[in-house]
């Protein structure tokens, strides 16, 4: 009834809902469900629904979202800046209007985002490589003594007696070696149960597994088919039994989105994360400030994994190459129609730097300087200033285990961005 009143009013007040070009059709639909919700709200303490009060509860509403998005500016101005919330990268507007075809410069700042992607880790195995999985294991509850190295056979799970590693039978029927866990309880299980009244705690019922053959990631991935032939680097083939190595191609693929988009609006981006110049093992979870087992509590624990910086702008720059050779092809074609004959100035990936030296190249020392020499600047704060910049810039803190990356143009074709 409802979906049917909004529908027959709809003329007389569709002015006053205007859905914004960048909203996706979740967010479009939640806006619809609740003016509904405040239309049920209203119409059970007997009130007439007409085209004044639809107004004024559409008008609430975009006032409310306004407030919680966070809007700044000047009071009493139009200069105001809303805040908006997207579901993904492409639901970001590049255009100045709906009506228009002009594009706006964009900026994209990604400060500890890329950490939080999800990844794929695989592991070099005597066998070759092999993704690392999670597996429900059949058995639940357990002695201690189930995870020893005496070579016995528990429930399914079978120790080598040398390595500590449990071979477990998964439920397809074929088995998996895996580094044996130190049997925990979970939190609920723990308290439900106590520690005196005898109960047994229950066991993670999640654990790694290694896949007993190649997967969809491996073939997509690592390009490795059912013999686990490869095309992998001779690094990555000589390399010792052990190794890990964790992809992200969610990340791969937002980055060469990014820097498709300053392609075409122009802007650049900056990507401050805690990374590497290649990959390891670093798969971690933490909660409450401290760091725990990865499998320990899915969903209440956060899950992070150190950003492949030399990945990230392999990716760029090979994806920006391509596009350079499409439209060098396309003007020797004669079909090139959108002012880009000729153009050399592609954006590209630029670094990875560490952040003490990004800071220290963009003048945070020179800064922190003239704000302790101000004459307003009281000795405390003049402390705080010291500390903040050592933590920012210092190899013992942030200055090292951070890395910068940005993706832009050269000025003039020539000199790479501020920093870099």
């Amino acid at each position: 009834a409802l979906e049917s009143l909004l529908a027959q009013k709809k003329n007389s007040w569709s002015t006053g809902l205007n859905f914004k070009q960048w909203e996706t059709k979740k967010e479009k639909e939640k806006r619809l469900e609740g003016i509904m919700k405040k239309i049920h709200e209203e119409k059970s303490l007997g009130k007439d629904v007409d085209d004044e009060l639809l107004r004024q509860i559409i008008t609430e509403q975009e006032k409310d979202l306004q407030g919680r998005a966070g809007v700044y500016g000047e009071s009493g101005t139009n200069d105001s800046i809303p805040i908006h919330w997207h579901d993904t990268f492409d639901a970001v507007p590049f255009q100045s209007s709906s009506s228009s075809s002009e594009t706006v410069p964009t900026f994209i700042i990604c400060q500890e985002f890329f950490d939080a992607l999800p990844v794929h880790v695989f592991q070099k195995t005597d066998d070759g490589w092999k993704e690392r999985l999670v597996d429900v294991a059949i058995d639940e509850d357990e002695e201690d003594s189930d995870y020893g190295s005496g070579g016995d056979s528990h429930n399914g799970r079978t120790t080598d007696g040398k390595s500590n590693r449990v071979q477990v039978r998964m439920i397809d029927g074929t088995t998996a070696s895996v580094l044996a866990p130190t049997p925990t309880a979970s939190p609920r299980n723990e308290a439900q149960t106590g520690e005196n009244n005898g109960v047994q705690k229950k066991k993670s019922r999640f654990r790694f597994v290694l896949s007993p053959d190649s997967t969809p990631a491996m073939k997509s991935l690592l390009r490795i088919d059912n013999n686990s032939t490869t095309t992998l680097p001779p690094e990555l083939d000589a390399a010792p039994s052990g190794t890990v190595m964790e992809v992200s191609p969610e990340a791969l693929s937002l980055v060469q989105d990014i820097a498709l988009r300053i392609d075409e609006c122009q802007g650049a981006a900056l990507i401050i994360d805690y990374g590497n110049e290649g990959s390891r093992d670093t798969l971690r979870a933490f909660q409450k400030h401290e760091q725990v087992d990865v499998l320990s509590s899915p969903g209440n624990v956060d899950i992070t994994a150190d950003v492949d910086f030399s990945a990230m702008k392999n990716a760029v720059n090979k994806d920006m190459k391509e596009l350079r050779k499409t439209y060098e092809d396309a003007d020797e074609e004669g079909r090139q129609k959108d002012n880009r004959s000729g153009k050399g100035d592609m954006p590209e990936a630029f670094g990875p730097q560490t952040q003490g030296q990004f800071l220290a190249s963009m003048g945070a020392v020179e800064r922190t300087i003239q704000l302790i020499e101000d004459d307003n600047t009281t000795d405390e704060q003049a402390e705080d200033l010291c500390t903040a910049l050592e933590r920012l810039v210092s190899t013992e803190e942030m200055g090292e285990r951070f890395k910068v990356m940005a993706i832009a143009r050269k000025k003039d074709g020539i000199f790479p961005p501020p920093g870099f």
